[in-house]
C-alpha cells in the first residue's frame, strides 16, 4: 500500500545485465498493462504475482480478454497475511470467498427469486448487492448520497490509499453492468421499502466511528479489565 506500483523491477532490471538466465521480478503488480510493459521493455522475463490472485483468481483470464477493467483490483492491505497468523488460511479484504472457497463452490442459486432492498451502497452494500444478483434475486440497491462508496469515498484523496478508491470504483462499476436498480440520493423508510415490494432487506448503512456510545467500544474496554 505504501510503495509504488513495480517496486522491485528496478532491481531485475539491474540484476539482468550481469546474468544471463531469465529474471523475474514480484511485488506490488496488479496491473496488467504495467506487466505487459515490463515484459516488452525487457526490465524483466517474468512477472510474478500473489496477492493480485487471490484478490481475483480469473485476473488472467480477464486480462487475456481485454478486460482488464472488471479484474478486481488487490488494495495490498495484507488482510491475506493476517489472516495466516489469525486464522490459519488465507482471507482476502475484496474476495469474500478466499478461506470459504467450500461455502462459495457449493452455493446454488435462489429456488426462489425475491426482491431484495440493501440499505447503502458503501462497500458492504455494494457487495451484498452484487452477490444477491449474482443468486438470481432482483435487487434494488439505495444510497443516500449522490455516488457509490459509502464513508470510504473520504479516503480517495488520500495518496497511499488511492488502491481503495479504485477498489470502490471497481465495485460501481460491477453494480453499473449487472441488473440491479440504483436508487442515489435515496433515504430508505419504511413506505419505500413496501413500495418496492421488497422480501427481503440487507443493512449496510455502517455506523458512526467507535466511542463511549458504541457496544463493541464498551466490549474492548471490557477485555482490557
Amino acid at each position: 500500500m505504501f510503495v509504488p506500483d513495480g517496486v522491485n523491477v528496478t532491481y531485475a532490471a539491474e540484476i539482468k545485465k550481469h546474468v544471463k538466465t531469465p529474471v523475474a521480478t514480484v511485488g506490488a503488480l496488479n496491473d496488467p498493462e504495467l506487466m505487459e510493459e515490463i515484459i516488452a521493455s525487457g526490465k524483466a522475463d517474468v512477472v510474478l504475482a500473489a496477492r493480485a490472485f487471490l484478490a481475483d483468481p480469473d485476473f488472467p483470464k480477464k486480462a487475456r480478454a481485454n478486460k482488464a477493467d472488471e479484474i478486481r483490483p488487490c488494495i495490498r492491505c495484507f488482510e491475506c497475511f493476517a489472516g495466516i497468523t489469525r486464522y490459519r488460511q488465507y482471507r482476502c479484504a475484496v474476495n469474500p470467498e478466499i478461506g470459504f472457497e467450500q461455502d462459495s463452490r457449493y452455493a446454488l442459486p435462489a429456488s426462489t427469486s425475491k426482491t431484495v432492498l440493501v440499505v447503502g451502497g458503501g462497500v458492504a452494500g455494494m457487495q451484498a448487492a452484487l452477490t444477491a444478483s449474482e443468486r438470481g434475486h432482483k435487487v434494488v440497491l439505495c444510497e443516500k448520497a449522490d455516488r457509490l462508496g459509502g464513508a470510504l469515498r473520504c479516503e480517495e484523496k488520500v495518496p497511499f490509499k488511492r488502491l481503495l478508491a479504485n477498489y470502490l470504483d471497481y465495485q460501481a462499476r460491477m453494480v453499473a453492468r449487472a441488473p440491479i436498480e440504483v436508487k442515489l440520493g435515496t433515504e430508505v423508510t419504511t413506505g419505500l421499502a413496501q413500495a418496492v415490494g421488497a422480501g427481503r432487506h440487507h443493512r449496510c448503512a455502517g455506523r458512526p466511528p467507535g466511542g463511549a456510545g458504541d457496544p463493541g467500544h464498551q466490549g474492548r474496554e471490557r477485555s482490557r479489565r
